[in-house]
């Protein structure tokens, strides 16, 4: 079981790096007004999606997925707004979805990671 735990820690970090650099890149493009427009990331079970504009588009070819690993889910999306997508504002990187997204083992929701976003826009672990 030590083996599994370690591998386990390893599965909810590395989400929890994928989710912060999204949000990250998302915020980045917006601020460099990247195709003169804002960029956000949308939550959705076992994915997360940078896209572009202020609305996730599901077809969009510019968007970039992360998939979630088997063993990991979004436990809780905790965001201002529809619960699933952070839209920066251009100019300031600020959001109105401001909140937390919590990336859980599957068969254990207690193991965790909590990705806090502000309403300034910064993004970090809670």
């Amino acid at each position: 079981i030590p083996f599994a735990s370690f591998r386990d820690d390893k599965l909810l970090d590395g989400a929890a790096e994928d989710a912060l650099s999204l949000l990250v890149e998302a915020r980045t493009r917006t601020l460099s007004s990247d195709g003169a427009s804002s960029h956000g990331v949308y939550f959705e079970n076992g994915k997360m999606t940078l896209f572009k504009g202020k609305t996730f588009t599901v077809c969009d070819p510019s968007n970039k997925e992360v998939l979630l690993h088997d063993r990991l889910t979004f436990s809780n999306r905790s965001l201002v707004g529809d619960g699933k997508t952070v839209a920066f504002e251009r100019l300031t990187g600020a959001t109105d979805n401001n909140g937390t997204v919590t990336i859980s083992l599957v068969l254990d929701d207690s193991r965790q990671r909590v990705i806090n976003i502000s309403a300034a826009g910064s993004v970090g672990l809670k």
